[in-house]
Formats: C-alpha cells, structure tokens, sequence
C-alpha cells in the first residue's frame, strides 16, 4: 500500500507542482470522468491534462502538497492543499496578483484506478 501512496504523491508532484501532466496516466484509469454537478458537464482525463497546465500558467508559482490519500478497494481520493499567486488570467476570470491557498477534499481530487 505505501508503494502505491508514494506513487500517487510523486505523480502528483510531477504534474501540480512541475507541470507535468502526463505523469497522471500513471495514476488515473484511461475511462476517468469527472461530472460537474452544476453544469452536468463531463471530462475526462485529457480535460484534466489540459486543467492542470491551465493552472501552472495561471499560477506558475503553484506548489500542492498531498496532505492525506484514502484508498478504499480501488478507489482512492487525494486531501491536497495549496498555495501560488494568481499571477495570469485563468480562461475568463483575469489575474489578481493575490496568493490563493485551496484546500480539498474535492469531487475534482477523487479518481479512480486500477492499482495492484
């Protein structure tokens, strides 16, 4: 079980903190989909790649840590919290130049794979 948590916390590192988002395909099941309970809007992990790259180059200064990860069968969710400064637009909504810091749990942090 550690093997797999380190695995998760390093591919999480790779892509938040480093900008490399194909590390996900490690972790993520290539059938990953994500509904947004507002809009009823479905992605999937390519839509993920593109989030975290969005993301970087919204807040280049962006650093994530994994605070906890629960597995449960194969399933498995991610506690993370963050914090970078809002240095450039991120789609419609233009930079602020303030620090943000999120915290998960979120519906975004859960995801499924096939772990052994």
């Amino acid at each position: 079980m550690s093997d797999f948590k380190e695995l998760v916390c390093s591919v999480w590192d790779a892509a938040w903190n480093h900008g490399n988002a194909d590390a996900l395909d490690d972790i993520v099941h290539p059938d990953y989909a994500l509904e947004n309970a507002d809009s009823g809007h479905t992605s999937g992990l390519a839509e993920l790649k593109v989030e975290v790259r969005e993301m970087r180059a919204a807040i280049p200064d962006l650093r994530t840590t994994v605070d906890k990860i629960v597995v449960d069968d194969d399933d498995f969710a991610i506690f993370w919290s963050a914090t970078g400064t809002f240095l450039n637009p991120l789609g419609d909504v233009p930079a602020t130049d303030a620090v943000c810091r999120p915290v998960a749990p979120s519906k975004e942090s859960c995801v499924k794979t096939d772990h052994p």
